[in-house]
């Protein structure tokens, strides 16, 4: 299995845009990931979209993921400020392209009013060129697989479908049959992490935050892509480390270091 890799933003998540683009190309990826914070930045420090452009193409790399829309489906000013960041989005999308956005957190109201959020969501992201990959997380109201497929299928937008996270996966249902089952066009992106034993003492936030790069931890990664196998033909592998310590690494080793794992890991399911 070789399919599509792409590094996540959340990996090396305070890289400077050239920095990001130099280590992913050098390491292989086929892509990245960026928020819309990333241009914002890029454009302080003097660089134009045509430049960003430039070395993107120079990379031979394109932008698969932007992360993150949250809020999408509350109500009142919760709403307007995820509204206001959509289209930052929008925006960068615009500018340098992108594949998917990925959208996340509680959903309110009943199914119909949640499947007709999603697929407003879907139809302005259309516009601009964009999927709408939602992802379920064990703690909100979108909890795991199923509830992310029901909504998407309800919402019924061809540009709509489910960013499965290992982590999130395994840390929730932990069942690969509802991976080998999902439909291949259902899914916008797979993401890729590993993390030790689960540890209920530890609050959530600081759980998340120190994940393993794949194979370093106690996930069955071989099972779960080899569950997957049909999806990573035409998906992108996102490969998402959210580590304190990758971040203090240079951001070529880090990036070097996630892409070896990564390989080795889909070595191990074919």
């Amino acid at each position: 299995m070789s399919p599509e890799l792409a590094l996540s933003v959340m990996t090396v998540p305070d890289a400077p845009f050239e920095a990001r683009v130099t280590a992913a190309a050098a390491a292989g990826f086929d892509g990245i990931g960026l928020r819309p914070g990333d241009r914002t930045r890029a454009h302080e420090a003097g660089l134009s979209d045509a430049d960003l452009q430039a070395m993107l193409r120079q990379g031979g790399l394109d932008v698969v993921e932007i992360d993150v829309i949250s809020g999408w489906g509350a109500t009142g000013e919760p709403l307007a400020s995820a509204q206001r960041h959509e289209q930052r989005v929008f925006e960068l999308a615009d500018a340098l392209g992108g594949r998917h956005v990925t959208v996340v957190g509680d959903v309110e109201g009943p199914p119909d009013r949640v499947a007709s959020t999603f697929a407003g969501l879907c139809d302005r992201a259309a516009e601009h060129g964009l999927a709408v990959g939602l992802e379920y997380l064990p703690w909100t109201t979108v909890p795991d697989l199923p509830s992310a497929r029901r909504i998407v299928e309800d919402a019924g937008r061809p540009n709509g479908g489910v960013v499965i996270d290992s982590w999130h996966h395994f840390r929730g249902g932990d069942d690969l049959g509802l991976l080998e089952d999902v439909p291949a066009e259902l899914v916008a992106a797979v993401q890729v992490d590993d993390a030790g034993p689960r540890q209920d003492d530890i609050p959530l936030e600081e759980e998340t935050m120190e994940r393993e790069l794949p194979g370093d931890g106690t996930f069955d990664l071989s099972g779960f892509l080899a569950a997957l196998r049909h999806v990573l033909v035409d998906t992108p592998l996102c490969v998402e480390v959210i580590s304190p310590r990758l971040g203090r690494m240079p951001t070529t080793k880090a990036v070097a270091m996630a892409a070896a794992a990564t390989r080795s890991v889909l070595a191990t399911s074919r």
